[in-house]
């Protein structure tokens, strides 16, 4: 998010634009932050309100959803826009901002996201299990899921039954309802307990 203790080092460059196997969502890589940490999802033109590049983005009127990581942000656009014009306004927009300070080290974007308010064990058996699911997210699923522009978030862990919500390209992707569901639930079971299921919200 911009804010006032933000420094800056030049304008925002985007080095790559990347199709991810959602055919909805373009991810668009950049050689300097923009964020300083973690990850911000925006899903709506209110939403987007917080923020003036997710505000100038969803301005186009063709966006459904803007993912954004310290590394890349992911755009979601509606089934019958026209990448051509959409991509080059992204751009613009991207290129016109200030980078964020990057306060920690690289890689902050493959950290599970923990939703405020979320459902948490936070001691006994399942807070330690849930420490052992979130080593594994970080791991080995959220740099998967970060390579094709996603992310996922978890919503709750209760009776080894973890609900997560996807972000991002697998937002609306849809191998992410099967194939990627299915591996992330494969992953737990054999790393961490063999009774884990995995719910999206």
């Amino acid at each position: 998010m911009r804010s006032a203790t933000t420094s800056y080092h030049g304008r925002v460059k985007v080095t790559h634009i990347e199709r991810t196997p959602n055919p909805l969502a373009l991810m668009f890589r950049v050689d300097q932050p923009l964020l300083a940490a973690g990850a911000e999802v925006y899903a709506s033109t209110n939403d987007a309100l917080r923020d003036s590049m997710a505000t100038a983005i969803f301005a186009t009127g063709s966006v459904t959803e803007l993912y954004v990581t310290p590394d890349f942000a992911t755009v979601t656009k509606t089934a019958d826009a026209d990448w051509l014009p959409l991509r080059r306004r992204v751009r613009e927009v991207l290129e016109a901002t200030e980078p964020a300070v990057r306060v920690v080290e690289p890689g902050t974007s493959d950290k599970p996201r923990l939703r405020p308010g979320s459902r948490i064990p936070v001691e006994g058996p399942e807070a330690e299990m849930l420490g052992r699911i979130l080593v594994v997210l970080e791991q080995t699923i959220m740099p998967a899921l970060a390579g094709d522009g996603g992310g996922l978030e978890v919503l709750g862990f209760e009776n080894r039954v973890l609900t997560i919500r996807y972000q991002g390209a697998c937002g609306t992707c849809p191998s992410s309802a099967a194939g990627t569901l299915d591996a992330i639930r494969r992953m737990l079971r054999q790393g961490v307990d063999p009774d884990i299921e995995v719910v999206p919200a």
